[in-house]
Formats: structure tokens, C-alpha cells, sequence
């Protein structure tokens, strides 16, 4: 089918979907087509619904996008503040490793006014090592957690291994950058037999 034809047919589907709102329309008011400000209704519901079937499936799928996108922003929320802006976050809120290195932080004023001079990883790097070990290995994470997934990203979707899915990759890119570690002296308890060929 080329693209005259479909733009024919969807031409023709719009035509016969107006037709429906129109008649539709008749129905419910009983009114004659002839009436000036009927027909001017008809007029609007036919061009709102024309428009609306038009980008509803699209809005619809920019919203699934947007959700499936930023749904790790919102999991990540409070490191990211922490990173972001380290003066203005409550250290009741932060995990407890790092509270005392934070209120360090935010009791030193050379330091405030440094973060507001320098880049973020100008500041973490001016930071001392010896004091803020903890600060200093968040914020690496923070820096390195958008290019280490795409590097992870690359490494396991290369032109090796071609079967991969995007299923498959996301599951794989989920694995990769968690946290968790498997128990694997508990799994192993669990099973009877370490060798299912026994």
C-alpha cells in the first residue's frame, strides 16, 4: 500500500468517524441539520474528535515513557538531593553512615561557601579524604551512576550477542547495577541435593 492510499484511507476513516458524531448528534437533540447553531455544534464535536483520536495514543505513549523513564529518579530521590545540594538536606533523612560526615559538612562554612563557588565535582574532589571518605565515595557513585549504565549497557549489548532482547537487557542491566548480593551458602541449605544429575 503506498502512501497515498493509506493517506486515502485514513482520509476516509476520519470522514465516516464524523459522520457517526454527526448522526450521533442528530439522534440525541432531534434537531434538523439545517439549524445555524447545531450545526455549528456538530461542526465542533467533529473537529474535537478528529483531533482527539489523533493524539490520544500518542500523549498516552509519551506518558507510559516519561513513567517508565523517571521511575528511578524517584527511587534515587534522596541520594540525589544529598549529592545535589548537601547543605540544604536533613541529616535525619540520610542514611546513618554518612550523618556525621554531613554534619561535618554543613557545620563548616569554608566549606558552604566552596560549594557554591566550585562545580559539584570540582567540591567533592577539593573535599579531604581523610575526613570525608563517605561523602566523597557517594558523590563517585552519583557521578558514574548514569555513564556506568550506559557502559553497562554497551558491554552487554554488543554485536556478539545478537539473540539479546530489550527484555533480556533490561533484566540483565537490572542485575548489573543492583545492590544485592545473593545468600548463596542459604540457597544451597535450602536444596537437598547440591547437583540436580544426582
Amino acid at each position: 500500500m503506498n502512501i497515498s492510499s493509506k493517506k486515502s484511507t485514513a482520509v476516509a476513516e476520519n470522514a465516516t468517524a464524523a459522520s457517526y458524531e454527526v448522526a450521533k448528534l442528530i439522534a440525541q437533540h432531534g434537531k434538523p441539520f439545517s439549524d445555524g447553531d447545531f450545526i455549528k455544534q456538530c461542526l465542533i464535536k467533529v473537529d474535537l474528535s478528529a483531533k482527539k483520536e489523533k493524539y490520544v495514543s500518542v500523549i498516552a505513549s509519551l506518558v507510559t515513557e516519561f513513567n517508565q523513564r523517571f521511575q528511578d529518579f524517584s527511587v534515587n530521590e534522596k541520594q540525589i538531593k544529598l549529592f545535589s545540594t548537601p547543605f540544604l538536606v536533613d541529616a535525619e533523612e540520610v542514611e546513618e553512615s554518612l550523618q556525621l560526615e554531613l554534619i561535618e559538612m554543613q557545620c563548616d562554612d569554608s566549606l558552604k561557601s566552596q560549594h557554591q563557588l566550585l562545580s559539584l565535582p570540582d567540591f567533592y574532589q577539593s573535599l579531604d579524604n581523610a575526613k570525608f571518605p563517605l561523602m566523597r565515595r557517594h558523590a563517585k557513585r552519583m557521578m558514574s551512576l548514569f555513564g556506568s549504565t550506559f557502559s553497562l549497557l554497551n558491554q552487554n549489548k554488543s554485536r556478539l550477542r545478537t539473540r539479546m532482547t530489550d527484555s533480556h537487557l533490561c533484566e540483565v542491566l537490572r542485575v548489573s547495577t543492583t545492590k544485592l548480593s545473593p545468600d548463596m551458602s542459604a540457597i544451597l541449605q535450602s536444596r537437598g541435593q547440591h547437583h540436580c544429575s544426582h
